[in-house]
């Protein structure tokens, strides 16, 4: 299974969460999520934009997906 790092930005709270999401599930524009992360309460929210980013690091390409989201509700 193949994954790729997802970074999660929040667009109107100050948040920033990055992880690995296998490539069958990655988040789209307008999906709404529900976000268990460590440390954090659950959060719902929206994805408004998606942008692919690549990097060539030492000789390999590294690829991101940026999310940024708006949190609507904090459990």
């Amino acid at each position: 299974m193949e994954k790729v790092k997802v970074v999660f930005s929040g667009i109107n709270k100050n948040f920033l969460y990055d992880c690995e999401i296998p490539t069958e599930i990655l988040p789209k524009t307008g999906d709404f999520l529900r976000m268990s992360v460590p440390g954090q309460r659950d959060l719902h929210c929206y994805i408004e934009s998606l942008e692919w980013q690549y990097a060539e690091i030492e000789g390999e390409m590294k690829i991101s997906l940026v999310a940024r989201m708006k949190i609507l509700l904090e459990d």
